[in-house]
């Protein structure tokens, strides 16, 4: 899948998927050559991806309200 299907179909920001492949935080393919092309991302890697950032509930709790926590 290209980067702008998978923002399509995880309701998110096709930039944000540029980023995380460009911080190698999500696996993807890069078909072409010297820096150009196209990225290619699986959606099973996608869905690793979002399986890694799972916080528990509870978890991210410090007492500030929500709109404070970066």
């Amino acid at each position: 899948m290209t980067p702008r299907e998978i923002a399509e179909k995880a309701c998110v920001s096709q930039s944000t998927v540029y980023a995380l492949l460009k911080a190698g935080r999500l696996p993807g393919f890069r078909v072409g050559c010297r820096g150009r092309g196209k990225w290619l991302v699986r959606w099973e890697d996608w869905e690793a991806f979002l399986a890694s950032c799972k916080v528990a509930a509870g978890s991210v709790d410090d007492g500030r309200p929500f709109r404070f926590l970066n």
